[in-house]
């Protein structure tokens, strides 16, 4: 039994959660004024988004049961290594829906429209998608911004297309560096060809593709705060060293995919990261003292 529950916890990919913080978009460009009705809007919020993203995350892992099987680090997945059950899968795929869906539509009626759009395509692309190249990176850079959207519908504020564009070309560009990381595994012959549909000869198209998105993604934030920001001073000034930080760590994280020393769940390296961790308390920090 401890067996099963740990190979349900290691499916759920509980650490996948913290990309759901981008919920609280709104809050942290200043759209909306913190207070005590929007950390219970997104706790809810975050608790549903999570239920349904482990689902996904599910699905994908039975679809992808063979594939992953040729990976070296996802053939150590529960499924894909046959230590979890499909009864058992199906199971909890359902109830994580059932559960998320049902807090979503208490919660908020557009933001549980939302979820149900970002089921559709999660679903569409581990079917589908995922096997047409460069179109997954878009699919993946819309899974982001599906979160941005979701924020701006549970606080109920007016979409931002600056916000927008800049979530949009900065996910297509880690995106990118996603698919690298797997191409160098690839090179190094750590993984089967079978296992990527990207390979040495996307390798260029992938790195110039995923410049140019991280350059624009840069130039949107750095146009918004100069002059499409209707926030006051203060969120200003903070967002400008956020500018000035974010910058930064782009590049940090295209010149270690370039060396070849990123893993391919740039998730689980962001959260054991220390340098991203600094950056990202940092950027906290500014806004609570700021």
């Amino acid at each position: 039994m401890i067996s099963i529950s740990k190979s349900l916890y290691l499916s759920l990919r509980p650490h996948q959660w913290f990309k759901n913080l981008l919920l609280a978009t709104p809050l942290f460009f200043g759209l909306v004024e913190f207070n005590a009705v929007w950390v219970e809007l997104f706790f809810l919020g975050f608790v549903s988004l999570s239920s349904v993203a482990s689902a996904g995350y599910l699905i994908n892992d039975l679809v992808d049961f063979e594939l992953d099987g040729l990976h070296p680090e996802k053939r150590m997945r529960p499924i894909a290594s046959g230590d979890l059950h499909r009864r058992i899968v199906f199971l909890v795929i359902s109830l994580f829906y059932l559960f998320g869906l049902l807090i979503a539509y208490v919660t908020e009626f557009n933001f549980f429209y939302c979820l149900l759009f970002y089921i559709f395509l999660v679903n569409l692309y581990s079917f589908v998608l995922k096997r047409w190249i460069y179109i997954d990176l878009v699919c993946l850079a819309l899974f982001y911004t599906l979160r941005v959207i979701c924020g701006f519908y549970l606080f109920e504020v007016q979409h931002s297309s600056w916000v927008l564009c800049f979530s949009l070309f900065t996910f297509f560009s880690l995106g990118c560096v996603k698919r690298l990381s797997e191409i160098s595994l690839l090179k190094k012959g750590m993984l089967k060809p079978q296992g990527c549909i990207y390979g040495e000869n996307q390798e260029k198209e992938l790195i110039y593709l995923g410049l140019f998105a991280g350059v624009i993604s840069v130039t949107i934030l750095t146009l918004y705060l100069l002059m499409g920001s209707d926030v006051s001073p203060v969120t200003n000034l903070a967002l400008i060293f956020v500018d000035l930080f974010f910058s930064f760590w782009m590049y940090r994280m295209w010149s270690l995919s370039l060396k070849g020393q990123l893993r391919s769940d740039l998730m689980g390296f962001v959260i054991r990261d220390k340098f991203s961790l600094l950056m990202g308390f940092i950027c906290l920090g500014l806004f609570v003292f700021l």
